[in-house]
Protein backbone atom coordinates (compact mmCIF):
# COMPACT_ATOMS: atom_id res chain seq x y z
CA UNK A 1 0.00 0.00 0.00
CA UNK A 2 1.37 3.61 -1.07
CA UNK A 3 0.55 6.68 0.33
CA UNK A 4 -0.67 7.78 -3.20
CA UNK A 5 -3.07 5.55 -2.97
CA UNK A 6 -4.21 6.48 -0.40
CA UNK A 7 -4.20 9.82 -1.25
CA UNK A 8 -6.24 8.89 -4.77
CA UNK A 9 -8.38 6.64 -2.61
CA UNK A 10 -9.58 9.71 -0.62
CA UNK A 11 -10.02 11.85 -3.30
CA UNK A 12 -12.58 9.84 -4.65
CA UNK A 13 -13.92 9.12 -1.97
CA UNK A 14 -14.69 12.88 -1.88
CA UNK A 15 -15.18 13.62 -5.25
CA UNK A 16 -17.40 9.87 -6.65
CA UNK A 17 -15.91 10.70 -10.03
CA UNK A 18 -12.98 9.51 -11.20
CA UNK A 19 -11.93 12.41 -13.61
CA UNK A 20 -12.77 14.92 -11.08
CA UNK A 21 -10.78 12.45 -8.51
CA UNK A 22 -7.71 12.56 -11.36
CA UNK A 23 -8.07 16.34 -11.60
CA UNK A 24 -7.93 17.36 -8.08
CA UNK A 25 -4.96 14.68 -7.57
CA UNK A 26 -2.96 16.06 -10.52
CA UNK A 27 -2.82 12.90 -12.27
CA UNK A 28 -4.32 11.21 -15.47
CA UNK A 29 -7.19 9.07 -15.27
CA UNK A 30 -6.07 5.87 -15.79
CA UNK A 31 -3.14 6.15 -13.56
CA UNK A 32 -5.83 6.76 -10.94
CA UNK A 33 -8.03 4.08 -11.83
CA UNK A 34 -5.17 1.89 -11.99
CA UNK A 35 -3.86 2.99 -8.08
CA UNK A 36 -7.45 2.23 -7.01
CA UNK A 37 -7.26 -1.02 -9.07
CA UNK A 38 -4.08 -2.08 -6.90
CA UNK A 39 -5.91 -1.02 -3.69
CA UNK A 40 -8.53 -3.23 -4.31
CA UNK A 41 -6.28 -5.99 -4.53
CA UNK A 42 -4.35 -5.51 -1.87
CA UNK A 43 -7.51 -5.47 0.33
CA UNK A 44 -9.13 -8.11 -1.13
CA UNK A 45 -12.58 -6.27 -3.10
CA UNK A 46 -13.57 -3.43 -4.53
CA UNK A 47 -13.65 -0.23 -2.90
CA UNK A 48 -16.14 1.42 -5.27
CA UNK A 49 -19.00 0.55 -7.08
CA UNK A 50 -19.13 1.56 -10.72
CA UNK A 51 -22.53 2.50 -12.20
CA UNK A 52 -22.68 4.82 -15.08
CA UNK A 53 -22.92 8.17 -13.35
CA UNK A 54 -23.18 7.01 -10.24
CA UNK A 55 -19.81 6.13 -8.11
CA UNK A 56 -20.16 5.62 -4.23
CA UNK A 57 -18.28 3.59 -2.01
CA UNK A 58 -18.95 -0.11 -1.20
CA UNK A 59 -19.58 -1.65 1.72
CA UNK A 60 -15.17 -2.70 2.14
CA UNK A 61 -14.81 1.09 1.27
CA UNK A 62 -16.93 2.58 4.09
CA UNK A 63 -14.65 0.07 6.12
CA UNK A 64 -11.88 0.86 5.81
CA UNK A 65 -12.59 4.89 4.89
CA UNK A 66 -11.38 5.89 8.48
CA UNK A 67 -8.42 3.87 8.91
CA UNK A 68 -7.08 5.18 5.45
CA UNK A 69 -8.14 8.87 6.59
CA UNK A 70 -5.92 8.01 9.73
CA UNK A 71 -2.80 6.63 8.14
CA UNK A 72 -2.91 9.48 5.45
CA UNK A 73 -3.93 12.28 8.68
CA UNK A 74 -0.53 11.21 10.92
CA UNK A 75 1.61 10.69 7.53
CA UNK A 76 0.82 14.40 7.12
CA UNK A 77 1.33 15.52 10.64
CA UNK A 78 5.05 14.03 10.43
CA UNK A 79 5.67 15.48 7.45
CA UNK A 80 4.72 18.86 9.01
CA UNK A 81 6.50 17.46 12.16
CA UNK A 82 9.85 17.08 10.18
CA UNK A 83 9.64 20.69 8.37
CA UNK A 84 8.87 22.40 11.82
CA UNK A 85 11.78 20.42 13.17
CA UNK A 86 13.94 21.73 10.16
CA UNK A 87 13.15 24.88 11.08
CA UNK A 88 13.72 24.69 14.62
CA UNK A 89 9.53 25.71 15.09
CA UNK A 90 8.77 23.01 17.58
CA UNK A 91 11.72 20.83 18.31
CA UNK A 92 12.23 18.60 21.90
CA UNK A 93 15.20 18.93 23.37
CA UNK A 94 16.60 16.72 26.30
CA UNK A 95 18.47 18.05 29.16
CA UNK A 96 19.99 15.71 32.13
CA UNK A 97 20.29 17.08 35.25
CA UNK A 98 23.32 15.62 37.90
CA UNK A 99 21.52 15.28 41.18
CA UNK A 100 23.98 18.09 42.53
CA UNK A 101 21.80 20.82 41.27
CA UNK A 102 19.27 19.98 44.03
CA UNK A 103 19.73 17.43 47.02
CA UNK A 104 17.62 14.66 46.36
CA UNK A 105 14.59 13.55 48.17
CA UNK A 106 15.67 11.41 51.15
CA UNK A 107 18.94 13.40 51.60
CA UNK A 108 17.37 16.65 51.84
CA UNK A 109 14.46 15.51 53.97
CA UNK A 110 17.53 14.20 56.06
CA UNK A 111 19.81 17.10 56.38
CA UNK A 112 16.49 19.08 56.87
CA UNK A 113 15.08 16.69 60.21
CA UNK A 114 18.42 17.33 61.53
CA UNK A 115 18.03 21.23 60.80
CA UNK A 116 14.54 21.56 62.19
CA UNK A 117 15.97 19.20 65.42
CA UNK A 118 18.71 22.10 66.23
CA UNK A 119 21.67 19.59 65.46
CA UNK A 120 22.97 22.50 62.99
CA UNK A 121 23.02 24.53 59.58
CA UNK A 122 22.58 23.48 56.20
CA UNK A 123 23.31 24.96 53.21
CA UNK A 124 20.68 24.25 50.29
CA UNK A 125 18.98 26.08 47.82
CA UNK A 126 15.92 27.89 49.07
CA UNK A 127 13.44 25.94 46.79
CA UNK A 128 14.78 22.20 49.00
CA UNK A 129 13.64 24.44 51.61
CA UNK A 130 10.21 22.44 52.45
CA UNK A 131 10.54 21.54 56.34
CA UNK A 132 7.81 23.28 58.35
CA UNK A 133 10.75 23.23 61.52
CA UNK A 134 13.28 25.24 59.09
CA UNK A 135 13.51 28.80 58.08
CA UNK A 136 15.89 29.73 54.91
CA UNK A 137 17.96 32.90 55.27
CA UNK A 138 19.58 34.31 52.39
CA UNK A 139 23.94 33.71 52.96
CA UNK A 140 25.17 37.23 51.78
CA UNK A 141 29.30 36.55 52.61
CA UNK A 142 31.52 34.35 51.94
CA UNK A 143 29.53 34.01 48.31
CA UNK A 144 28.94 30.34 47.42
CA UNK A 145 28.97 29.70 43.82
CA UNK A 146 29.16 26.88 41.40
CA UNK A 147 29.80 25.51 37.80
CA UNK A 148 27.57 24.23 35.93
CA UNK A 149 28.38 22.55 32.54
CA UNK A 150 26.71 21.94 29.49
CA UNK A 151 28.44 18.57 27.62
CA UNK A 152 27.77 16.86 24.36
CA UNK A 153 29.64 14.50 23.02
CA UNK A 154 32.50 14.87 20.48
CA UNK A 155 31.85 14.14 16.68
CA UNK A 156 28.52 13.67 17.04
CA UNK A 157 26.30 15.49 15.14
CA UNK A 158 23.92 17.56 16.85
CA UNK A 159 20.23 17.89 16.25
CA UNK A 160 19.03 21.58 14.93
CA UNK A 161 17.75 21.89 18.53
CA UNK A 162 21.00 21.05 20.39
CA UNK A 163 23.04 22.75 18.04
CA UNK A 164 21.17 25.79 18.73
CA UNK A 165 21.35 25.47 22.54
CA UNK A 166 25.08 24.99 22.28
CA UNK A 167 25.39 27.72 19.96
CA UNK A 168 23.70 30.14 22.63
CA UNK A 169 25.61 28.45 25.45
CA UNK A 170 29.18 29.32 23.77
CA UNK A 171 27.64 33.13 23.09
CA UNK A 172 26.32 33.65 25.97
CA UNK A 173 29.11 35.46 28.70
CA UNK A 174 28.51 33.05 32.29
CA UNK A 175 29.24 35.54 35.15
CA UNK A 176 30.78 38.41 32.54
CA UNK A 177 32.91 35.58 30.86
CA UNK A 178 33.13 34.06 28.10
CA UNK A 179 31.94 30.10 27.92
CA UNK A 180 34.66 28.00 29.02
CA UNK A 181 35.17 25.89 26.00
CA UNK A 182 34.83 29.41 23.94
CA UNK A 183 38.09 30.53 26.44
CA UNK A 184 39.98 27.42 26.25
CA UNK A 185 39.73 27.62 22.11
CA UNK A 186 41.22 30.93 22.47
CA UNK A 187 43.82 30.09 24.81
CA UNK A 188 45.12 27.34 22.30
CA UNK A 189 44.52 29.85 19.35
CA UNK A 190 46.92 31.85 21.39
CA UNK A 191 49.53 29.14 22.30
CA UNK A 192 49.45 28.36 18.62
CA UNK A 193 47.53 24.97 19.29
CA UNK A 194 45.00 23.37 17.04
CA UNK A 195 41.88 24.65 17.87
CA UNK A 196 39.80 22.25 16.29
CA UNK A 197 40.75 20.00 19.41
CA UNK A 198 39.47 22.04 22.06
CA UNK A 199 37.27 20.62 24.77
CA UNK A 200 33.34 19.99 24.55
CA UNK A 201 31.19 23.12 26.43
Amino acid sequence: MEMQQIRYFLALCDELNFTRAAARSRVTQPSLTRAIKMLEEELGGPLFHRERANTHLSELGRTVKPYLEQVYREAENAKRQAREFARLQQTPVRLGLMCTIAPNQMLDDWILAMAAAGLGLAFMPRLCVNHPGVMARPLVMPEFWRDVALVTVRGRPHSPAVGALVAEAMRVRWADAPALAVQATRDRRDAGADPDNAPAC
